[in-house]
């Protein structure tokens, strides 16, 4: 969407369009995620294949991230030690699992509300 709704160089008058230009790091918004989930991003991060309760807490943050729509696929894969084309499954499966689980979706609504993206 920023590439194709904003201009290349934003325009100094509008300040939504230089927010939204601006730098964006991931790793300040996982690392604030992660602790209010409670749970190890370094292992999130690093571990490709996960089960459980982790794959769960992995995909909410990929999906976090993902939202925002300010990194490629690619970008969020290299995060998380995944591939573009996993982001897209993960992606997938966190929006079926927050139509299903209103505890997961509780979660992701908290997060989502204690960041300005």
């Amino acid at each position: 969407m920023r590439r194709r709704y904003l201009p290349q160089k934003p325009h100094g008058e509008i300040p939504g369009q230089k927010q939204l230009a601006g730098s964006f790091d991931p790793g300040i918004i996982l690392r604030k995620a992660a602790k209010r989930l409670n749970c190890d991003l370094s292992r999130l991060l690093k571990s490709g294949r996960l089960s459980g309760l982790e794959k769960d807490q992995r995909d909410l943050l990929i999906y976090l991230i993902w939202k925002t729509g300010r990194l490629t696929n690619a970008r969020i894969g290299a995060l998380f030690a995944v591939t573009y084309s996993s982001v897209s499954h993960n992606v997938k499966a966190a929006k079926s699992k927050l139509k299903q689980d209103p505890k997961l979706r509780a979660k992701f609504n908290v997060l989502n509300s204690q960041f300005k993206i």
